[in-house]
């Protein structure tokens, strides 16, 4: 199964997602996995990488994007909280609060539905400008 590490989707977003006058910014949190959080150049977007499994947590602006689905919640549990990453692929790996990325995709989906780490990234991108709101 072909699927992109980590770092191949973090180097994408680091050479693919930025603009002539601003960069995106990386942080990385968790403990023993955690995820790497990238910002968009306008601050106003931004995207997980999963460090377990190499899913990508997005937000409702990406949601129509191909292989993006609703992250996995626990019964009784409120709308923004969600699974543990070990219970399925688009849990959480760091704190159970999900905020405004609601939306996932599996290190498979991102396989089968993008070619490279590079196109995914420019979906991204594109999903934010055609909502009128840039990356």
């Amino acid at each position: 199964m072909k699927t992109f590490s980590v770092d191949d989707l973090l180097w994408a977003f680091i050479e693919n997602a930025d603009d002539a006058h601003r960069s995106i910014r990386v942080s990385a949190a968790g403990h023993p996995w955690g995820y790497v959080r990238i910002k968009g150049p306008t601050g106003k977007h931004q995207v997980v990488i999963e460090r377990y499994n190499a899913s990508v947590a997005v937000e409702e602006v990406h949601r129509a994007l191909n292989g993006v689905e609703a992250r996995p919640r626990r019964a009784g549990d409120p709308p923004t909280s969600s699974k543990k990453i070990t219970e399925h692929p688009l849990g959480y790996s760091a704190g159970p609060k999900m905020g405004g990325l609601q939306w996932g995709i599996s290190a498979k989906d991102l396989a089968d539905n993008y070619a490279t780490p590079a196109a995914f990234v420019e979906a991204i991108v594109d999903a934010c400008a055609k909502a009128g709101s840039p990356w």
